[in-house]
């Protein structure tokens, strides 16, 4: 919810270069904690039957990859500032 209102303020206040990067860059934290929790319910070891079930590899590698985009991200800021 406080992403929902924090893009909307955004979106209202900001110009669209510096919303984009705003958007881009919250979308990159909230990423890797979706995947942290997947893998974190993966661990658990509960059997859930008639669901869709993926490799605890596929979160691991989602979480490193929107971490790593996120660094670059912010190593891109950094840069341009």
């Amino acid at each position: 919810m406080a992403i929902t209102i924090s893009i909307i303020v955004a979106a209202l206040l900001l110009p669209i270069e510096t919303f984009a990067r705003t958007t881009t860059y919250l979308l990159l934290i909230v990423f890797p904690l979706v995947n942290m929790s997947l893998a974190r319910i993966k661990l658990r070891n509960e059997k859930i039957h008639d669901i869709f079930q993926i490799h605890i590899l596929l979160p691991v590698l989602g979480a490193i990859a929107s971490l790593m985009l996120l660094l670059f991200q912010s190593l891109s800021l950094a840069v341009n500032m």
